[in-house]
């Protein structure tokens, strides 16, 4: 311990300073790791980039009651895109290829909106077809 008192104050502040600046960048990376995905891009022949956007209703969503799932595809001007009258989404348990139900988000006048039900508590994905062969994935987890 005699050596601490032969170090010069400053570092002791600059050790303390990088060891709270390591807690918070730690704490930050978890955290996004544990967000959802709410929103995901995809390029659409003849559209360019569309961005849609995923919210619950409730949030966060809960298991075995029904569930509303909007997605909201936007330009990259930020104008809604309207990419017909419905589309194929389908879901699954994450860790799993198998989509345990499939189903159509119909458009809703600004959106598109779907009912489901999650049989159960855990992480899940949803694919949302677009146009082109092309789709977007979204990450979900039902407490």
């Amino acid at each position: 311990m005699n050596f601490l008192r032969k170090l010069p104050p400053w570092t002791l502040y600059v050790s303390f300073s990088l060891v709270i600046l390591a807690l918070l960048v730690w704490s930050s990376l978890r955290t996004f790791r544990e967000t959802d995905t709410r929103q995901a891009s995809a390029e659409l022949p003849g559209r360019g980039w569309v961005t849609v956007t995923f919210r619950t209703i409730p949030f966060p969503p809960p298991a075995e009651t029904p569930v509303t799932l909007t997605f909201s595809p936007a330009n990259g001007r930020g104008n809604a895109v309207i990419l017909g009258e419905s589309l194929p989404l389908a879901y699954g348990l994450a860790g799993s290829d198998t989509p345990l139900a499939e189903t159509q988000a119909r458009w809703d006048g600004g959106f598109y909106s779907v009912a489901v039900r999650f049989p159960q508590r855990g992480d899940y994905w949803l694919r949302l077809s677009l146009e082109g062969g092309k789709s977007v994935r979204f990450l979900l987890t039902v407490p």
